[in-house]
């Protein structure tokens, strides 16, 4: 059976573009019937797009992948939106209503005009996320019907420079396929939390290659967002410094980096690396290895735990931190992070159900939680509807009715009369020779 609705969803990182086509049903689950990525790098930078011709021709050649495995047609995707610059601004606007009235959408509408309209300098408003209201002075959550005189609405504002924005334009005009929309990457990336946890408060941390995101959630509202640019590869770029290429680094990361060693662990133990292009690679201590991860990632610890400081709600998360995102699968990461805070932590996957033949450790790997947060996200069909070709139908003939032949009539008909009576009379007087005297 053809596949004819769904949803595709492109996430652009920093070390990889990846894209998934994903249908969804009455419950919010979702099938995948397929994955695909390609290598970003050169091309986008702590996820904003540095070279516009490169970044979409890798998309095409994502698309036209993911075309040929899930044999359909794509005819429009959503393109998740973030990078260094994102962060939330506070901002309040009131309304004075005059007289006791039931707050309407058109009122609500209007305190977000207001907002979007805030001069920004180098910045740009991605996105006005659901706020806090207070009516008459009284907060309330869903003020539509409520009634009241005045109307005050505390909006978080999503911020990030205008070059995000502008690059993505110049790169959706080059794609074969329409931009159905732009998801912030960091909302996505929340559906690897429970109702429970935005509600009692929690800090969602999400590891990627260049940069990390903090969005910390109070009484199931986003209360703060940052992005640090802070990252796995940055991890990876230390340990090159250990004179190694960089995929050997990251390969060496990957195999035996842990972020919370044990004290067994750190001994002489030496790692000899494969030689690259005929040149030896030195031989790493594990215990150098352990100590370049571990400075770098109390680093990038200290700065999530300073940005739970600036947000104001350091002692307001119960639920604790949860940690996503690929460089989250980390050895060690989850048990520093413990050394470091007294609450609970731990590692967050895609929240949903997936329903997967080929994808199904998808759901349990952190590093396709914003992905599959992007397709969830998702509303418009993305298949690609074919034009119908209407072929010209030929008119039946028209059966043409033949007369019988009629009486002459009309002129012919009295001209033929006329020469029948001359005739009859020339016979008579040529026969009969007695005319009569008329003289008298």
């Amino acid at each position: 059976m053809e596949l004819n609705d769904f949803i595709v969803a492109i996430d652009l990182g920093t070390s990889k573009i990846a894209g998934v086509i994903a249908s969804k049903d009455v419950t919010g689950s979702i099938t995948i019937h397929a994955i695909e990525k390609e290598d970003s790098e050169g091309c986008i930078k702590r996820g904003c797009i540095q070279n516009v011709d490169e970044a979409a021709s890798k998309v095409k050649k994502l698309i036209a992948n993911l075309e040929n495995k899930a044999k359909t047609k794509i005819g429009r995707l959503y393109i998740g939106l973030g990078g260094q610059s994102v962060q939330s601004v506070d901002h309040k606007v009131s309304r004075q209503l005059n007289e006791e009235i039931p707050i309407t959408d058109e009122i609500i509408n209007s305190l977000k005009e207001v907002s979007m309209d805030l001069p920004i300098p180098g910045k740009e408003i991605l996105e006005i996320v659901p706020s806090e209201y207070l009516v008459d002075g009284k907060k309330v959550v869903q003020p539509v019907g409520v009634y009241g005189s005045e109307i005050e609405a505390n909006h978080k504002l999503i911020v990030g420079k205008q070059a995000i924005m502008k690059n993505l334009k110049r790169m959706e005009e080059k794609l074969p396929v329409e931009v159905a929309g732009y998801l912030l990457t960091p909302l996505a990336s929340a559906s690897v939390l429970s109702e429970p946890e935005k509600s009692l408060g929690c800090a969602l941390v999400d590891f990627g290659a260049a940069t990390t995101t903090v969005s910390v959630y109070k009484e199931g509202l986003l209360r703060h967002l940052a992005v640090l640019p802070l990252g796995g590869q940055t991890i990876t770029k230390d340990i090159s410094t250990l004179q190694l290429l960089e995929n050997a680094a990251e390969k060496l990361k990957i195999s035996y980096g842990n972020a919370s060693p044990d004290v067994d662990d750190s001994d002489n133990k030496v790692l000899k690396q494969q030689s690259n292009g005929g040149i030896d690679s030195p031989e790493i201590q594990l215990r150098t290895l352990h100590q370049v991860i571990l400075c770098r990632s109390e680093e990038i610890v200290e700065n999530v735990l300073n940005q739970l400081k600036i947000s104001g709600y350091e002692k307001q998360i119960p639920a604790g931190y949860i940690l996503t995102g690929g460089a989250s699968n980390m050895k060690g990461l989850t048990a520093l992070f413990r050394k470091k805070t007294d609450v609970e932590v731990k590692q967050g996957f895609f929240m949903r159900q997936v329903f997967s033949k080929s994808y199904t450790e998808v759901s349990k790997d952190a590093k396709y939680s914003a992905l599959l947060g992007l397709a969830a996200k998702g509303s418009v069909n993305c298949f690609k509807e074919e034009p119908k070709v209407e072929i010209p139908v030929e008119p039946e003939p028209v059966p043409v009715e033949i007369q019988p032949e009629t009486p002459q009539r009309g002129v012919e008909a009295t001209k033929d009369a006329g020469n029948k009576i001359i005739d009859f009379f020339g016979k008579f007087f040529k026969e009969d020779n007695n005319y009569p005297d008329l003289s008298d």
